[in-house]
């Protein structure tokens, strides 16, 4: 049985933010100069994660909740253990260990 669904035409949508950044000079066609509008900052943007990238993975609640129990146990933090959970399996696969480990 199929669900008839609206359609998807009368969905308004707002613009994305993006961080500010210093205005980039480009020369036009002409040889002129001409500036590129500022951008602006994300009230979501985090130094800290800066060079990182998110990997994420769906399990269900009672591994999170392990996890965590875990983590309190051993006094490590979810992103230390993620870290060597990681380096366990680029271990197992003859491959380099690279994720940190290390409390931030």
């Amino acid at each position: 049985m199929s669900v008839k669904r609206k359609p998807l035409s009368g969905i308004q949508t707002r613009p994305i933010e993006t961080p500010k950044a210093a205005p980039e000079q480009s020369e036009s066609p002409t040889g002129s100069t001409v500036q590129s509008p500022e951008r602006p900052v994300s009230q979501h943007h985090r130094p800290s994660r800066a060079d990182k990238a998110q990997i994420a993975a769906f399990f269900p609640p009672e591994v999170r909740k392990q996890l965590k129990l875990i983590a309190v146990e051993q006094d490590k933090t979810v992103q230390q253990l993620m870290g060597e959970a990681l380096n366990l399996l680029f271990a197992q696969y003859q491959r380099a260990e690279i994720a940190p480990t290390e409390r931030r």
